[in-house]
């Protein structure tokens, strides 16, 4: 039973965060913006200028910084932290600078990110494109950024609310590309049983679907019902069935 109010904490939180980067990276220069949580795309996050209007007077404005909360237990806090302030710095570029055309990350957003200590790779490694449609960053060794986490971390800081269903570790892969496996979640194992967070290897069937598997190599595939006789394994030669698979062969 939920005796807390999810809403409450979370935008707090949230806006503890914007708060807290935007004195430490951005000397407090940023907007008012308003921080929204969204599952539709897959990214960590995204920024939209202008994109709120206060209906009360029709004047006011804000920004928006939409965070993907599918990420947020299966990458650590500072990489959470991290996709804020890449949104952030699309803020301040906004409003202090000349920005790219829609969400394109030019040579100026890279050079703030630097500054930050954020360095720009579009794969999230060294040696990665610095200017794109989609670029990432790696956290500078004993930069702004990697300082400011650790003052915020200090103030018992967390996301109280972490998403059931994850995105899973292989769209995770696609896009945290600099993390290596063992840090790939914010949790360890018995944290994530204990708040019953369900983490998926690949992608997650829907009720429709069922597994069928090849009888000779016991491949597996996801598929809807009523697919028997249609599907075959081309290097086997076999025709895939539904059924149980012997435990010695389960992958």
């Amino acid at each position: 039973m939920i005796v807390s109010q999810p809403t409450i904490a979370m935008s707090a939180e949230l806006q503890a965060a914007f708060d807290h980067f935007n004195a430490e990276l951005f000397e407090a220069r940023l907007p008012p913006t308003l921080i929204t949580l969204q599952r539709h795309r897959l990214t960590p996050g995204f920024y939209t200028p202008d994109g709120w209007v206060n209906h009360r007077d029709g004047q006011e404005r804000a920004d928006e910084i939409a965070l993907n909360p599918r990420y947020f237990a299966v990458q650590t806090l500072n990489e959470s932290m991290k996709a804020l302030v890449l949104q952030m710095t699309f803020v301040w570029q906004r409003h202090y600078g000349k920005p790219g055309r829609r969400r394109y990350a030019n040579k100026e957003y890279g050079e703030k990110l630097v500054s930050i200590g954020l360095q720009p790779s579009h794969n999230g490694k060294p040696g990665g494109r610095t200017v794109g449609e989609k670029i990432d960053a790696f956290v500078i060794e004993g930069g702004l950024f990697e300082r400011g986490c650790a003052k915020l971390l200090t103030k018992d800081f967390t996301l109280s609310w972490l998403d059931r269903f994850p995105v899973t570790l292989k769209q995770l892969a696609k896009t945290l590309h600099q993390l290596p496996e063992e840090t790939r979640t914010a949790l360890d194992a018995d944290e994530l049983a204990a708040l019953d967070i369900q983490i998926a290897e690949g992608e997650r069937p829907t009720a429709s679907q069922v597994r069928y598997h090849c009888p000779v190599c016991f491949r597996k595939v996801w598929g809807k019902k009523g697919l028997e006789g249609e599907l075959a394994h081309v290097p086997c030669q076999q025709v895939l069935v539904i059924g149980d698979i012997p435990d010695d062969k389960e992958t």
